[in-house]
């Protein structure tokens, strides 16, 4: 049974929030930098499609590519990736 359960919460401070939410946010930024820091074969497979979609938006102006192009090649890199290539 929980004894809690009936208990009225009180607000909390504000400016403790803002700084809990402060610290959250650094520490998940901190944790990106980390994590594009860490060597291609040591990352997840979310962060390696988020590295390649960085790497299409960065050569697309050298190559011209249309939105169609940028996706069907993300597309062959996704699948070249998930057949380890």
């Amino acid at each position: 049974m929980d004894l809690n359960r009936h208990k009225t919460q009180k607000k909390g401070n504000l400016e403790s929030e803002i700084k809990v939410n402060d610290t959250f946010k650094t520490l998940l930024e901190d944790s990106a930098k980390e994590a594009y820091s860490r060597p291609w074969h040591r990352l997840e497979r979310g962060l390696r499609l988020n590295r390649i979609r960085i790497f299409i938006e960065d050569i697309t102006p050298q190559f011209n590519m249309t939105k169609d192009e940028k996706d069907l090649f993300f597309i062959f890199l996704q699948k070249a990736l998930d057949k380890k290539f």
